[in-house]
């Protein structure tokens, strides 16, 4: 079962920290103007 934590970084921006070893930041600007954001995700890759 996948579960996430969410940790909030600074006002705006929150970072998703999940079991399976992948981890994704949103972040966007604090107004009420802009309700959008950005989304990244990294993922573990074992090269061995």
């Amino acid at each position: 079962m996948k579960k996430q934590v969410k940790v909030q970084v600074a006002a705006g921006s929150e970072a998703f920290l999940n079991t399976d070893g992948q981890v994704s930041l949103f972040y966007s600007t604090n107004t009420t103007e802009n309700t959008g954001g950005h989304q990244v995700s990294f993922s573990r890759v074992n090269l061995d």
